[in-house]
């Protein structure tokens, strides 16, 4: 159970009965992280924070996934032990854009989906690699972050390097952004990614059983469609996957925009067990469009062969008026939380009207009877002079889901708290140095030590990264 519930993020050190205090957001800190590669950050430098951006491991040490570039985009991990100072991993990898991270406390892995622009396989150079890193430890101590190359993993020590998916130039304006991987308590690694082409959209999903051998993933024919039955066929053309896939989403249809996603399994309440999946929708800016859809636990066969939920429409991202903001605001799909009754939360960018303009908020899908409420953290008045990034963390002990975001104009990051719908605490500062983009709390559970750790990066070259503490009361 302890492997569990740290390889699900939870952590904290506050008794159930913290939940009926009046909890208040006292002094926030933070200082420059201060590493060579931190102070050398992309526009990138944190990950999407669907895809575990931000995590503690099984003894409280931070970890971050960084992108960086001194001509180079170069990504790796930055780790900090407790009471200690930031400290980059000297494992580094290039021709990587962006990943998503399962943390794996058993076996002491992450294990990472990278998006990639120059796989360099036998169907192109665009698509998706399954890979894994090793956290090497002196006493409870992070010492180093490395690659699965050459170190015994169960046996094994040939490196992780499985190509999922790849398309080539035949086939045009194939992408899979923003990929998702998670590991369950049952030792089910399951990934899931978008191919999209002039032909439509698909939202392809996949999964292999490590439970009886860590390092089954190394091999394509160990991944299933983890809906059951055989693979999937594609109905958008161009090369298959090298792994038996699923659909979670597909729209055969031309001028589809590309899909993006975070995924979910749920941990208490109704439906426990299913697979939760918030996505985008629709070809064209006024359609376009959030929603939510479970994939059905299985118990027997430990699958998700039940079949799919009916979807939920949760919002247009165009809720009113004519969107003239920020034009990437389906991106911006946060982690799924769930609070201890079963209730789902997700932060999203919305434009609400002409007159409040880009929104930045969350929607709540209830447990059960799946009702969605949307509620609008902070509204730019217009088009953000930014983007209306933010993040959402459950703590479960306080019951208060906190919410951070930027203000246009000052870029200054901000928080509130909340308790299902209901403001519980009003705005707070959290950030006011410098012009940041979204203010990342850790994944899981944003408590340590009565403390809220989070870290963000600015947003004027050269990119640095900042970490810092909000403190409870």
């Amino acid at each position: 159970m302890k492997a569990q519930i740290a390889r699900l993020g939870w952590h904290g050190d506050v008794g159930p009965s913290d939940a009926a205090k009046n909890w208040t957001i006292g002094s926030t800190t933070s200082a420059v992280m201060n590493t060579t590669h931190t102070n050398a950050g992309t526009a990138d430098e944190f990950g999407w924070t669907q895809g575990l951006a931000y995590f503690l491991d099984k003894n409280s040490n931070e970890v971050v996934p960084i992108q960086w570039s001194t001509g180079t985009v170069t990504n790796g991990f930055s780790y900090r032990n407790v009471s200690g100072a930031w400290t980059d991993a000297s494992m580094n990898e290039t021709v990587l854009t962006h990943g998503a991270f399962a943390y794996d406390a058993t076996n002491n892995l992450i294990h990472a989906l990278w998006y990639s622009t120059n796989l360099g396989d036998a169907n192109g150079n665009t698509g998706l690699v399954y890979r894994r890193y090793v956290i090497q430890y002196s006493g409870n101590n992070i010492s180093d972050i490395v690659s699965d190359n050459g170190v015994n993993v169960g046996g094994a020590t040939t490196r992780t390097n499985l190509v999922v998916d790849a398309q080539g130039s035949a086939v045009p304006s194939s992408s899979s952004e923003q990929p998702s991987i998670l590991l369950t308590p049952t030792n089910r690694l399951v990934i899931m990614w978008t191919m999209q082409n002039v032909n439509g959209v698909e939202l392809r999903i996949s999964m292999c059983d490590l439970s009886s051998n860590i390092n089954a993933g190394k091999t394509a024919a160990n991944w299933v469609n983890p809906l059951g039955g055989a693979t999937a066929t594609t109905s958008i053309g161009g090369a298959a996957p090298y792994v038996a896939f699923g659909k979670v989403y597909a729209n055969a249809a031309v001028n589809q925009q590309l899909t993006y996603s975070t995924l979910h399994q749920k941990q208490t309440g109704t439906n426990g067990s299913d697979l939760c999946v918030v996505y985008t929708a629709g070809n064209s800016t006024a359609a376009y469009n959030y929603r939510w859809v479970r994939l059905r636990y299985n118990a027997g066969a430990n699958n998700w062969s039940t079949g799919l939920s009916t979807p939920i429409q949760l919002t247009l991202i165009q809720r009113a008026g004519t969107d003239t903001g920020y034009v990437l605001k389906f991106q911006l799909l946060t982690n799924i939380c769930e609070d201890g009754n079963g209730n789902c939360y997700v932060g999203c960018a919305t434009w609400k009207a002409n007159a409040t303009g880009d929104t930045w908020g969350y929607a709540q899908i209830t447990d059960g009877a799946e009702a969605v409420t949307l509620v609008d953290v902070y509204s730019a008045g217009g088009a953000h002079s930014y983007a209306p990034t933010g993040h959402i963390a459950y703590d479960p002990a306080k019951n208060i889901l906190l919410a951070s975001y930027i203000k246009t104009t000052s870029q200054f990051a901000y928080v509130q708290g909340f308790t299902g719908t209901t403001q519980k605490i009003a705005e707070q500062v959290l950030f006011t140095a410098d012009k940041v983009d979204i203010p990342y709390f850790l994944t899981g559970n944003p408590t340590l030590l009565n403390k809220a750790p989070f870290i963000l990066r600015n947003t004027v070259a050269t990119f640095k990264g900042y970490s810092g503490n909000l403190t409870w009361t």
